[in-house]
């Protein structure tokens, strides 16, 4: 039988017929004494979403003798967790562009950097012989710096570079001014130059 007029009405009237407070109802079904006034009145605006489901007119029909389908026709199912899942989904979306944004950020960093590498000239200090140096020995020694993974030519000639960039060589020299020219070549393609001038007097 469908229940006409105000279906809380017919709770509240089954409620007292059966001598039952609405603190007895609350106890039983473990929920708020305000719920069940608000039942009493069908006011279900005023409840509060966790009560706003088929399965609490259920208990409080059956409580009271009543047919529990003829009221949960009336009342529209509620999802109680449907409104803490879309914090949830704004969360993953700022996460989301939070992480697009870093990646973005990291991606021009390392373009950056790579873009002032390439730019750049490799370091070269020379260490041997000194500016305007005179000797009376046939060959000299020609040492210095460079940066890491450069590769240095002495006069031309490759010369090898340790880890840290260091290098050195024996250079023979011609009797008089010795032009010694010193050159270090990075991985762009990039290169520093450096000249010595050698006397050599026997």
């Amino acid at each position: 039988m469908q229940v006409k007029g105000n279906p809380g009405r017919k709770l509240e009237r089954a409620r007292r017929q059966n001598k039952l407070t609405r603190q007895d109802v609350a106890q039983r079904l473990n929920i708020p004494l305000a719920a069940i006034k608000y039942l009493d009145r069908w006011e279900l605006d005023n409840l509060n979403a966790e009560y706003k489901n088929k399965q609490v007119v259920r208990q409080y029909a059956l409580l009271v003798g009543l047919n529990p389908a003829d009221f949960e026709s009336l009342i529209p199912y509620h999802q109680p967790n449907q409104y803490k899942s879309k914090p949830m989904v704004i969360l993953s979306r700022l996460s989301l562009s939070t992480l697009a944004v870093a990646a973005g950020l990291m991606v021009i960093g390392f373009l950056g950097w790579r873009t002032f590498i390439a730019a750049a000239k490799p370091v070269l200090n020379i260490a041997k012989p000194a500016i305007g140096q005179v000797t009376n020995q046939p060959s000299i020694t020609v040492s210095g710096q460079t940066s890491e993974q450069a590769q240095v030519y002495v006069d031309g000639f490759n010369v090898p570079v340790d880890p840290d960039g260091g290098f050195s060589t024996s250079v023979i020299l011609s009797e008089g001014a010795n032009t010694i020219t010193i050159t270090a070549i990075n991985s762009f393609g990039r290169q520093s130059e450096a000249k010595r001038i050698v006397d050599y007097s026997p």
